[in-house]
């Protein structure tokens, strides 16, 4: 279409702490382990919540890991949300799981990262099993027909 202008979607993440400190409502991938989940301030327009730890092997019943149905519920919200331009994902640090979940929408979903003084775009230090478990599900799901 001639003229149109193309709104870029975008995606950062944060600490706990900020997203809870927000004061726009968002559209938020909250994650948190067991009984640990942020504590938001505002009604947000919507938010897949999330538990599980930051760990990238299987440590035992005491610990809960990134798993294929965490996966899928994380794809089967951004596609129900797929009109939506800017999301927020956040962990408790903000630099291991909601990276790796930010750096699979960046990949897979052509998402721009909203950079900001809470948000700096390293991914130095996501959690690759996140990362890896997400990308196997989507080519399951979206890019392997039968």
């Amino acid at each position: 279409m001639k003229g149109s202008i193309i709104i870029p979607k975008t995606v950062s993440f944060y600490s706990r702490f900020v997203a809870e400190s927000l004061i726009e409502p968002s559209y938020i991938i909250s994650i948190g382990e067991d009984k640990y989940f942020a504590n938001f301030k505002i009604q947000h327009h919507s938010i897949l919540q999330l538990g599980f730890h930051d760990i990238d092997s299987y440590l035992g019943e005491k610990y809960t890991i990134f798993s294929k149905e965490h996966a899928i519920k994380i794809i089967e919200w951004i596609e129900k949300h797929k009109d939506v331009y800017s999301f927020i994902v956040h962990c408790e640090a903000g630099i291991s799981r909601s990276a790796a979940v930010t750096k699979f929408l960046l990949d897979f979903y052509n998402f721009q990262l909203k950079k900001d003084k809470y948000c700096d775009g390293d991914f130095s230090l996501m959690n690759i099993h996140v990362y890896k478990t997400l990308a196997t599900v989507y080519r399951e799901k979206y890019l392997i027909k039968s």
